[in-house]
């Protein structure tokens, strides 16, 4: 529940942060973040909000499912939900356990890898300038 709750500060203060749109209005969105692994496929993959200068994703692997290393343009955080998985980050594969409650936040560019043990599910935010 903490972490529930830690990540909606998170996004109310991005909300905040961004200001007003074009019509002079703060908007706000509540997002329907799952807060349980129930059956699906091994990697679920979840937009929650696309706005001008940020993205919000939830990803669910399931039975030991791997979200592919990668790298991505802007700074990232993971935030972990529910379940456990394994972080592995750079070219070494330094490893993070993640547990409930852990973020993790990226630099550009940063090769990393999700694998659920054996299932997990984070919030990816994506921000741009």
């Amino acid at each position: 529940m903490r972490s529930i709750l830690a990540f909606m500060m998170v996004c109310a203060a991005i909300l905040r942060a961004e200001g007003p749109s074009a019509g002079n209005e703060k908007n706000m969105k509540i997002l329907p973040v799952k807060t349980a692994i129930d059956e699906g496929g091994k990697k679920e993959v979840t937009v929650l909000f696309k706005g001008s200068r940020r993205t919000i994703v939830q990803i669910t692997l399931r039975d030991e499912g791997v979200l592919a290393a990668h790298t991505a343009k802007e700074p990232i955080t993971i935030h972990c939900i529910t379940g456990s998985g394994m972080m592995f980050v750079g070219t070494e594969r330094d490893s993070v356990p993640l547990s409930p409650s852990t973020i993790v936040t990226l630099d550009p560019e940063l090769l990393h890898e999700i694998v659920g043990t054996p299932s997990v599910s984070v919030i990816l935010s994506k921000f741009s300038e």
